[in-house]
C-alpha cells in the first residue's frame, strides 16, 4: 500500500522469456503522482489522493513475448502526527529556561499551540519551532495541554507540566582580594553568581581599610588607603528576592617603603610555543631589578632583569616552581613564589573516516590519502593492527598515501597510526572494500544521509548482474541502531527502519551472486543520524 504525500517505491518482477524486459500499463491507471519505469519495472512517485487503483500491467521480453497481470494499489490517507515529548525539564525562578517539543509522522511542517492551561509566567512558546523559552518569574507547577497540527490539518494533543522551583541563594565567587598600598588608588570588584539579579552588597561585620569604600550596587571596592595593615571583614550579598550569602575576605595594605610583586599566578603554555608574560610590582623606589631567587624556570624560558618579562619557547614539559625577587633602587626586596605548567600538545587527530576511503577494484590501480588536522609535522603513518587489502601498502609514510593494485576482493578492517614530530601518537579503526571482477555490480553509489533520529528511513540498494542466479546482500560492520537490511535475496534490496541513536555509522555492503560464478562486489557507505 501507499500513503498520500509520502514517497512510494515498488519493484515489479518477472522471470522466464528472453531479457531485457519492457513494462507497460495495459488497462486502468496508477494512482495520481505514481509512474512506471518501463525498462526497470519500478513503480515510484508521491501519491496525491487516496483510493484504490486497479490496472493491468504487461511485460514483454526481448523476443516480443508478452504476459499480463491484474494488480491493485491502495493509497491510504496520511496518519496524524505523534508528539514524542513525554516530559519537560524543571525550571528555576530567575534562571533562563529552554526546552523543545518534538513530533513525528503526519506531514511537516508542524504548528504548535497551548490548547488549555498556561505556561509558567515568563515562558513563551514558539508556534513554528515548538521551542519553549524565557525566564520564569514565579515558583509553582504549570499544567497544560499542548496541541500540534501538521500541514494537512491533522491534530494531536499531549498533557504536560513544568515545575518551577524557587531560586537558589547567590554564591560569592570572589575568594581573595589584591593587596593595596598606602596613598595609592585601589580598585577591585566583588563577584557573585546564582540567585536572582540584581545584587545588593554590604559589609556584614569588620571594616574596610581606611579610605576604601564599597558600592552597594556594583560590588566595587575603591579609594586610597591611608594606613598600612590587614583589614578583615565579612561581605554580604543579597539577591533581588532576598536570598543572602556571606563570605570572609581581607585586604592587605602595604607601605610604600618596600616593593611588592603584584603578579601571583602565571599562565600555562604548550611545549614549543612562544611565551611572554610581564611581571609587575609596586611600591619602593623605581627602577626595579628582577631575578630568580630559587628554583628553575622552564628550559627555553628566561627572565629579563630590567623589564621583568618572562619569555622564550619552552622545550621540556613539566610543572616548574620558582621564586622571583624584585629589588628597588634603595636595595629593598620583594618576593613572590610562582609556577609555570608546560604541557604537551594534544595528540594529532586522524580525520579520515571509512566513508572517505573509496572502494578499490580487483586488479585496478588504487590510490587514497589519509588525512590529519595536526600542524606538528612531519608525520609518520603506519598500520597498527589488521591489514590493508593484499596488494596495497602505505607507499608514502610521511603523507599517508595508500596505493597499489588489489589482488583479492573482500572487506578489510585495519587500524592506522599517526605519529607527529613531537612523538605523540593517535590511532583510528578504518574499513575498506575491494570489489571483485565478476559479473555482478552494486550500481547504487549513494544513500540518504544525513537523517534524523525517530524519522522513518528507506534507501534502495540496486544490483546489476546475471538474472538466472540468486542475489545475496549482507552488511559488514554496523548499521544505525533501528535500521536493518531488507529483501536481502532480491535484485533491489533496501536499508530501512526508524533510527533511534544519533551517531555516524561506517559499514560495507556486500553483494554475492549465488549458484553461478560466485561473483562478488563490495561498497563502503556512511550514514549520519542527527539528534
Amino acid at each position: 500500500d501507499a500513503v498520500v504525500n509520502t514517497d512510494y517505491v515498488a519493484v515489479l518482477e518477472a522471470s522466464g522469456g528472453v531479457m531485457p524486459y519492457s513494462w507497460a500499463i495495459e488497462e486502468g491507471a496508477l494512482p495520481v503522482g505514481v509512474s512506471l519505469n518501463a525498462a526497470k519495472g519500478i513503480l515510484s512517485g508521491t501519491p496525491t489522493t487516496t483510493g484504490v487503483s486497479n490496472f493491468i500491467v504487461s511485460v514483454a521480453d526481448g523476443m516480443g513475448a508478452i504476459t499480463y497481470r491484474r494488480l491493485t494499489l491502495l493509497a491510504n490517507a496520511q496518519a496524524a502526527p505523534s508528539i514524542g515529548t513525554t516530559a519537560l525539564p524543571n525550571a528555576e525562578v530567575g534562571t533562563e529556561y529552554a526546552a523543545l517539543f518534538q513530533a513525528s509522522g503526519g506531514v511537516a511542517p508542524y504548528t504548535w499551540a497551548i490548547e488549555s492551561g498556561v505556561l509558567p509566567a515568563g515562558v513563551v512558546l514558539n508556534a513554528g519551532t515548538g521551542v519553549l523559552s524565557g525566564t520564569p518569574t514565579t515558583a509553582g507547577v504549570s499544567n497544560f495541554i499542548i496541541r500540534v497540527t501538521d500541514d494537512m490539518g491533522a491534530v494531536t494533543y499531549a498533557s504536560l507540566s513544568i515545575l518551577v522551583s524557587g531560586p537558589s541563594a547567590p554564591s560569592i565567587t570572589t575568594t581573595s582580594l589584591p593587596n593595596a598600598e598606602v596613598d595609592t588608588w585601589y580598585a577591585a570588584v566583588l563577584r557573585a553568581n546564582g540567585g536572582v539579579t540584581p545584587y545588593t552588597w554590604a559589609i556584614e561585620s569588620g571594616a574596610l581599610p581606611a579610605g576604601v569604600v564599597l558600592d552597594a550596587t556594583t560590588g566595587a571596592l575603591s579609594g586610597t588607603p591611608t594606613a598600612a595593615g590587614i583589614s578583615n571583614f565579612i561581605i554580604r550579598v543579597t539577591d533581588d528576592v532576598g536570598a543572602v550569602t556571606y563570605a570572609s575576605l581581607s585586604i592587605l595594605v602595604e607601605s610604600l617603603d618596600v616593593p611588592t610583586i603584584a603578579t601571583s599566578t602565571l599562565p600555562g603554555i604548550e611545549i614549543n610555543n612562544e611565551y611572554a608574560v610581564v611581571l609587575s610590582a609596586s611600591g619602593g623606589l623605581k627602577p626595579y631589578t628582577w631575578a630568580v631567587e630559587s628554583g628553575d624556570l622552564p628550559a627555553g624560558i628566561s627572565l629579563d632583569p630590567n623589564t621583568g618579562i618572562l619569555s622564550g619557547i619552552p622545550t621540556v614539559e613539566g610543572l616548574y616552581n620558582f621564586t622571583v625577587h624584585v629589588a628597588d633602587n634603595n636595595g629593598e626586596f620583594g618576593y613572590q613564589a610562582l609556577s609555570i605548567l608546560v604541557t604537551s600538545p594534544a595528540v594529532p587527530e586522524i580525520v579520515t573516516s571509512s566513508g572517505d576511503l573509496p572502494a578499490a577494484a580487483l586488479d585496478v590501480l588504487y590510490t587514497a590519502v589519509l588525512e590529519t588536522n595536526s600542524t606538528f609535522g612531519p608525520f609518520t603513518w603506519g598500520i597498527e593492527a589488521g591489514a590493508l587489502p593484499a596488494g596495497l601498502v602505505i607507499t608514502d609514510v610521511a603523507n599517508g598515501i595508500i596505493s597499489g593494485t588489489p589482488t583479492q576482493a573482500g572487506a578489510y578492517n585495519f587500524v592506522v597510526s599517526l605519529e607527529d614530530s613531537l612523538g605523540n601518537i593517535s590511532y583510528k579503526a578504518l574499513a575498506m572494500a575491494v570489489r571483485g571482477s565478476g559479473e555482478v555490480t552494486i550500481i547504487t553509489t549513494t544513500i540518504d544521509t544525513p537523517w534524523e533520529i525517530d524519522v522513518p528511513y528507506l534507501s534502495m540498494l540496486v544490483a546489476q548482474g546475471e538474472a538466472d542466479f540468486d542475489y545475496a546482500w549482507s552488511v559488514i560492520g554496523t548499521l544505525p541502531t533501528g535500521l536493518s537490511l531488507a529483501n536481502a535475496d532480491a535484485q533491489v534490496a533496501s536499508i530501512e527502519g526508524v533510527p533511534t541513536v544519533a551517531d555516524t555509522y561506517d559499514f560495507i555492503i556486500k553483494l554475492e551472486l549465488q549458484g553461478g560464478t560466485g561473483a562478488v562486489d563490495y561498497q563502503t557507505f556512511s550514514i549520519t543520524i542527527d539528534p
